[in-house]
């Protein structure tokens, strides 16, 4: 009977409620025994009927996943993904992969951006059902997931989409890399895995010890085995690439992945990265960077910013982000908070609904010593996962701190950052930090940020104008080292804009009124003796 490939059990949604509640972790088990079983079988026989049967499996394990997470009610639903030993995601990516290959047909290569976008949006749909935003569906399922079809009206013609498909399971043979541009669309399969994490981590062990020659090498590999596929398969004509990145691909800052291997390079001003060619920003999903602008009531009261500078006693103060802070305050209209006055209370009770908030700080990111992460406030700190539950409505959030957008890595659902706690709580753009980065060069960075800002200028293109002027104006090759500029990422929709008011400079007004006063009075005058 099992060998017979019309042969098909109960469906996983007839199991027992009871289970689905009681051990997720057994019906985990349960579950991806027969996929498992299916996927032997296959091998076995080389049978195409049993794959097929894989493949339809999986999207079942699929449905239930969604109606289990609609069922938990805490306020972290990536701790009940991460019961899971197998998550089917990557699962029906490589068997729709397997069977795109083999029959050529379409449908099985448009299916992994659907698969791969459901695989990014759990926790946020159930976050935006218990607020109201979204609508249970008759089942309690909920899609936050953009169609393919969708998503390539909203892109510009000059602009793609990647997602990247990482997965911890070494059962999963291969990584894939999904491309969608306004009349295109491809699946490339990419290296293992583990080939990806040794890049990752040779890039910033070479970043760290100011290594251009060897950073150039590393960076060009990872080009040319990772990006350039996509992009050949995208065509010509490309200036903006927006990547949703899963696993160690998260970890990659890819405006500064080169194009060339040359060993000759030795001064990290000369490289020829990524950012000189491409505006590139960042995406937790398709789904969130282009329906959370339509679908999330924007509540922005004004064009002023709010900003906030705390100090501690026990941390060193950020002398150059402070001094940044005090610049905006001079141009641009807004709510300054300095010291002891930003305060945890002051920025949960006052920072939503202005048009940009900007915190400037010591954080923590979670990790397996600290789950939470901590964002430093004058009078305590803001947890991660306590900022899910907030409501702070911006346009662009930025997070000046420490990896605020780097964490743990939740299975099945991306890196646990400040960057995504802000998104799922009201922010359509962030701007946050991969890495522990230098302050002064941060400051300067968002110094010439907002001044492209305040020009009219979207967040993706203010950002990387911001870092172009930041490696051509580099007095020393030291400063070049990406370590200092693309840690500063862009996540969310790149084309947001956002309306900062200037302040009127009254000083330039005073010294011009005697002037005017002087000339109108011998212009009267004049006429008078006329």
């Amino acid at each position: 009977v099992v060998l017979d490939s019309t042969f098909h059990p109960a469906s996983a949604l007839d199991c027992p409620t009871a289970i689905h509640i009681a051990d997720p972790y057994f019906m985990s088990v349960l579950l991806t025994s027969k996929s498992e079983l299916l996927d032997v079988i296959y091998t076995k026989t080389k049978d195409v009927r049993f794959l097929v049967a894989r493949h339809e499996y999986n999207k079942q394990r699929l449905l239930l996943w969604d109606e289990i997470l609609a069922k938990f009610d805490n306020r972290n639903i990536g701790s009940v993904i991460s019961i899971w030993n197998h998550a089917p995601f990557e699962e029906a990516i490589q068997s729709a992969y397997e069977l795109y290959e083999i029959t050529g047909k379409r449908e099985f290569e448009e299916e992994i951006f659907d698969i791969a976008e459901k695989g990014r949006n759990n926790e946020y749909v159930q976050q935006l059902i218990k607020r109201g935003v979204l609508a249970k569906g008759g089942n309690g399922i909920t899609s936050y997931s953009l169609p393919l079809i969708t998503l390539q009206k909203n892109l510009k013609d000059d602009e793609i989409f990647i997602e990247f498909v990482h997965s911890p399971n070494n059962d999963i043979k291969n990584s894939f890399g999904v491309v969608v541009k306004r009349n295109r669309y491809g699946v490339v399969k990419l290296p293992h895995n583990r080939y990806v994490d040794s890049l990752q981590r040779e890039l910033q062990i070479s970043m760290k010890e100011g290594d251009a020659k060897s950073y150039n090498i590393v960076a060009g590999v990872i080009y040319d085995s990772l990006l350039f596929p996509l992009i050949k398969k995208a065509g010509d004509r490309i200036t903006s690439i927006v990547i949703s990145a899963g696993g160690a691909y998260g970890k990659i800052p890819f405006e500064a992945v080169t194009f060339s291997r040359s060993s000759n390079a030795k001064d990290f001003r000369n490289l020829d990265y990524l950012i000189h060619h491409y505006s590139i920003s960042y995406a937790l999903s398709a789904g969130m960077n282009y329906l959370s602008n339509s679908r999330q009531t924007r509540e922005i009261v004004s064009d002023k910013i709010a900003v906030y500078v705390p100090k501690t006693d026990t941390l060193p103060e950020l002398l150059f982000s402070r001094r940044q802070a005090n610049i905006l305050q001079s141009n641009i209209k807004g709510d300054y908070y300095f010291d002891h006055q930003a305060t945890l209370t002051k920025f949960e009770t006052a920072a939503s609904g202005h048009t940009v908030v900007q915190v400037a700080t010591h954080s923590s990111p979670a990790n397996a010593v600290n789950e939470e992460g901590d964002l430093l406030f004058s009078d305590g700190s803001l947890q991660l996962g306590d900022l899910y539950s907030k409501k702070i409505i911006t346009d662009l959030c930025v997070i000046s701190a420490c990896q605020t957008g780097d964490g743990r890595q939740e299975y099945g659902e991306g890196t646990k950052s400040f960057s995504r706690a802000f998104a799922y709580s009201g922010a359509k753009t962030t701007l946050s930090t991969l890495w522990c980065v230098d302050d002064r060069a941060t400051a300067m960075i968002l110094e010439k940020f907002y001044a492209n800002l305040t020009v009219g200028k979207t967040v993706g293109d203010a950002a990387t104008a911001a870092k172009r002027d930041f490696l051509s104006n580099c007095i020393s090759p030291e400063l070049a080292n990406p370590f200092y500029w693309a840690g500063l990422i862009v996540t969310g929709n790149p084309q947001t804009c956002v309306s900062i008011g200037k302040k009127v400079d009254y000083k330039w007004i005073w010294l011009m009124l005697p002037a005017l006063l002087i000339g109108g009075f011998y212009f009267f005058r004049r006429r008078k003796g006329v």
